[in-house]
């Protein structure tokens, strides 16, 4: 969350937008992901990451999402 509470101190926007992608990767859990995330500061972080993404236009593969995955897999997998 530090680099989007820098941008809105800055009044700034993301540079590039459509050449961002967000992946909340190390919070997610393996498996069972429709139960949620049990840790509650990996909930929180993700929920954080959810929220900045979507006030700031910023493309993201939320945790259902049927390409999510660790983000050094799934970047070259979607170009």
């Amino acid at each position: 969350p530090q680099a989007f509470d820098g941008l809105r101190l800055a009044g700034r926007k993301p540079w590039r937008v459509g050449a961002n992608l967000a992946v909340p990767d190390h919070n997610v859990p393996t498996r069972g992901r429709a139960g949620g995330i049990a840790d509650p500061i990996s909930r929180a972080q993700v929920e954080a990451l959810d929220r900045n993404c979507q006030e700031f236009g910023i493309s993201e593969l939320t945790m259902m999402d049927h390409r999510q995955g660790i983000v050094h897999v799934i970047g070259p997998e979607q170009g």
